[in-house]
């Protein structure tokens, strides 16, 4: 309790309501835009005072969050104007669309691998009764005692004919293997959509922002206009 601190105590309670919470300056850093030239570097100081209220304090500290966020943004991106930033909202909705699909058919090609891979492995698994059959002569009790066995032979390759496919010729190694594959592109495929769609939610909210800016610059300039008029 020194006389400095006791001096500064109610020095404070006379500049400030009883019960008002003391808030000190704050000191945040905001950009503009120049429409003629596109985004330029204007920063300039902006002192929030005791005098405002706490919410407001608060919400003009969020927006110069996002305003920096997005100041950020555009110069990692070497973005300088709006028209930039709509490029590349565009660019990136094709690039979504063209992923997208690549997936679509990529998904195809696996769903047809799996058929594949499903009838030669029931060919495989049954070869060797429908060789008895035959060595049998089709012989018809032969049939009937290995009738779901060679029922799943015969409907496999009836499967594989009309994909064009010879059952003899496949490896089922080799048909996993490829269908591995496909698997590992489509997880690439995949990631590089979820980056995509990343990337479109903060270009969306870069849009947004910058989109903001004008507008309160165009408001701004509108009020100044209105006042030299007057």
């Amino acid at each position: 309790y020194t006389k400095e601190a006791i001096t500064n105590r109610i020095t404070a309670v006379k500049e400030n309501p009883a019960g008002m919470v003391i808030i000190k300056p704050v000191e945040i850093r905001i950009w503009k835009f120049d429409h003629s030239i596109g985004l330029i570097d204007n920063y300039h100081n902006l002192m929030l005072t005791a005098e405002g209220k706490y919410y407001r304090q608060h919400l003009a500290i969020q927006d110069a969050k996002k305003i920096a966020a997005t100041y950020n943004y555009l110069k990692e991106h070497h973005i300088s104007s709006l028209a930039d930033v709509e490029f590349m909202v565009n660019e990136n909705k094709e690039e979504i669309k063209e992923v997208h699909n690549a997936i679509r058919n990529i998904e195809d090609k696996i769903a047809n691998q799996n058929e594949i891979l499903k009838y030669a492995s029931r060919i495989q698994t049954n070869q060797p009764v429908w060789e008895a059959y035959i060595q049998s002569a089709k012989s018809t009790a032969f049939r009937e005692e290995h009738r779901s066995e060679l029922v799943l032979f015969e409907s496999a390759q009836t499967a594989l004919k009309r994909l064009n496919i010879s059952g003899d010729s496949l490896q089922l190694n080799t048909l996993s293997n490829e269908l591995q594959s496909l698997e590992l592109k489509k997880a690439e495929l995949s990631k590089k959509m979820n980056a995509l769609k990343d990337e479109k939610k903060n270009l969306t909210i870069v849009q947004q922002n910058v989109e903001s800016l004008f507008a309160n610059e165009a408001k701004e300039n509108s009020q100044e206009r209105k006042k030299e008029r007057e």
